[in-house]
């Protein structure tokens, strides 16, 4: 005759909160007070199964504070046509670009600043001074 395994247990190696995971095996139909209840064998493979089954999406977890957390679900991958497509992309951004081209994008060109004449200068501090 197996042991049973606590609730706690199972969180722990599915890598998810208490909690989550209560509500998920009260969800299931399995009768649960608590992390510390324990389960069946054949219960806990059910449990295991369902979330893994029902982990299709993935989600990253962000504590921002003790009691605020953030989820969002990660993009999902690329269908292989797509891939394709992306491969292409990536070797035409690596194709050798000219040293002339290298050049121009290293230089930023700085816009060559004019200074005003002598009397223009007067004239306008003069304005200034009147105002």
């Amino acid at each position: 005759m197996a042991s049973k395994i606590r609730v706690y247990e199972i969180a722990k190696e599915l890598g998810i909160e208490n909690r989550d995971l209560v509500s998920r095996i009260a969800s299931l139909g399995i009768q649960v007070r608590n992390h510390m209840s324990a389960l069946d064998p054949a219960e806990a493979e059910r449990v295991k199964r369902s979330y893994e089954k029902g982990n299709g999406k993935k989600l990253v977890e962000e504590r921002i504070r003790p009691t605020v957390v953030r989820r969002r679900a990660v993009a999902k991958t690329q269908p292989p046509a797509e891939k394709q497509e992306s491969k292409n992309v990536e070797e035409a951004a690596v194709a050798p670009v000219k040293e002339a081209e290298v050049a121009k994008d290293l230089k930023p060109e700085i816009p060559q600043v004019k200074q005003k004449a002598p009397e223009v200068q007067k004239k306008l501090s003069q304005q200034l001074l009147l105002k």
